[in-house]
């Protein structure tokens, strides 16, 4: 009779523990799936696939962050910070938890819990440039909300501590060029440089046309225009900075049709210049 209970009792255990790896597999695999569903932009899809493997109770903390980011990419910013919320309970260890968070708060203009947050995820990984051009953007909006010199200061140095542990991330450079152009414009174009060196893309062209533009570089600004709209022709600012550059280049009538390019894609801004310059 013992001799039966053993081996029921052992059966009984390698039940469990068989039913616990599949649990673990499947989770797994509806974590990969829940992945693959946000980057191809199928939010519903992530969201219905974060809640099975928080279902089968593995990979939890991982799956509520999914989720978060899933629920933020509908700008449902109150509902992501629920998600991450959840995953911090569950690991108060887990960084991107604090960092996603935070950037949520940040949104909602809550910039004490953003602030904690993301001072958090630095004091968890010392090494994450992504998190410290976070709080340098957060800086940068609290210079421009309370007039206070002091945070212009800490993002440049939080930028710099940024560029300090990773070279190569190339926000840190963007975000310290943004905070650079009005006064520094010279130095702006040296982190533009760098970043466009490291990722060429319509924002960077964009910046630093404008930056040349403020320098008084016109040609140099218009070719940084073009290359801006050949990555993102439908964006009415770049067609607006461009035609200023035209119009300063003795170009008048290139620069009025790109006013009335921007104008067609919906800028609000230039009908002055239409009616000025090209009547």
């Amino acid at each position: 009779m013992f001799k039966i209970k053993k081996k029921v009792s052992a059966l009984t255990i390698y039940f469990v523990c068989f039913m616990l790896n599949v649990n673990a597999q499947n989770a797994q695999e509806l974590l990969i799936k829940a992945k693959q569903a946000l980057d191809n932009n199928q939010i519903q899809e992530c969201i219905s696939l974060s809640k099975q493997v928080i279902d089968l109770k593995y990979n939890v903390s991982e799956a509520y962050v999914i989720m978060g980011l899933a629920h933020y990419a509908f700008s449902d910013y109150n509902k992501a910070i629920d998600a991450y919320t959840k995953s911090i309970e569950l690991d108060n260890q887990y960084k991107d938890a604090y960092y996603n968070r935070g950037v949520a708060y940040y949104w909602l203009s809550k910039n004490e819990q953003a602030l904690a947050d993301f001072q958090k995820a630095i004091e968890l990984d010392k090494k994450d440039a992504r998190t410290y051009t976070a709080l340098g953007v957060l800086y940068t909006k609290l210079a421009e909300n309370e007039q206070n010199k002091k945070y212009i200061q800490l993002a440049q140095e939080t930028y710099e501590k940024a560029i300090a542990v990773n070279p190569k991330y190339p926000s840190s450079y963007y975000n310290l060029a943004l905070l650079e152009s009005d006064k520094h414009p010279k130095k702006a174009l040296e982190y533009l440089n760098i970043y466009i060196n490291l990722k060429k893309d319509a924002d960077g062209f964009l910046l630093r046309g404008i930056v040349y533009n403020d320098l008084k570089k016109f040609k140099e600004a218009i070719i940084d225009f073009d290359e801006a709209l050949k990555l993102k022709n439908y964006d009415p600012q770049i067609y607006s900075e461009k035609a200023w550059a035209l119009l300063k280049t003795s170009q008048t009538q290139e620069a009025c049709k790109n006013w009335k390019k921007a104008q067609e894609l919906g800028s609000t801004d230039v009908a002055s210049y239409l009616e000025k310059y090209c009547k």
